[in-house]
């Protein structure tokens, strides 16, 4: 609806933790339908929801149950049992197994289509730009890092930004996000520096690190 009312060059999507996996499902299953939208943002994504993904390096390291919450601050405060509970609850194995539930699974001939040009009705040609954050203390770290990459090797002009010594989500708390403080406003910084013209802001083009600016470390 919206880019039928505004043009998709005129819409960013985005989506925090299991809304940047219901984002990135948006896409891939309107791929064959609408035109890419201007930007992508995800923070901290939750994108593989089989129960292989909670075998990662990233899981074992970051859980909680392993001593995150004893060392508060070098760990994540997720659960990895709750995160398999919860992705029973959402979806069957089998449909889990799929890139509409899982979007880490999507193949490269699935998002190849985010990386064309495109030329709307109204208004100047262009490219859907994405922006993918995750902070470095994360369960989630490996699949979120993984599908950057992904998305980068398909051609998607991606920029990515990883919150030192953050846990899932904390580079964009509400709190951080209002106040535009410590790594939230570095996350609201990269999503302006890539923003698509046709959204009125200029581009330098693709990135795989942030841009303009110091990187900063999770606020505590």
């Amino acid at each position: 609806m919206l880019c039928r009312l505004y043009g998709a060059q005129n819409v960013v999507l985005a989506g925090d933790s299991a809304g940047g996996c219901l984002s990135m499902a948006t896409l891939l299953n309107t791929s064959t339908v609408l035109p890419p939208p201007a930007g992508l943002a995800l923070f901290s994504p939750w994108l593989d929801l089989r129960n292989e993904a909670t075998l990662s390096d990233s899981m074992r390291r970051n859980a909680p149950e392993t001593g995150g919450l004893r060392q508060y601050g070098h760990g994540d405060y997720l659960p990895v049992r709750g995160v398999s509970l919860v992705s029973y609850a959402y979806a069957s194995t089998a449909d889990r197994m799929g890139a509409l539930v899982s979007p880490a699974l999507a193949t490269a001939a699935q998002l190849t289509p985010f990386a064309r040009k495109v030329a709307p009705d109204e208004g100047a040609p262009y490219h859907m730009r994405a922006f993918v954050t995750w902070g470095t203390d994360e369960i989630l770290l490996d699949q979120q890092a993984g599908f950057a990459k992904k998305l980068q090797a398909a051609g998607v002009d991606t920029t990515t930004y990883a919150a030192t010594r953050c846990r899932t989500t904390r580079q964009s708390s509400p709190r951080d996000l209002y106040t535009r403080r410590g790594s939230a406003s570095v996350a609201l910084g990269t999503i302006r520096a890539s923003s698509p013209p046709a959204l009125g802001r200029a581009s330098s083009g693709g990135s795989s690190r942030y841009r303009g600016g110091r990187p900063l470390a999770c606020p505590t």
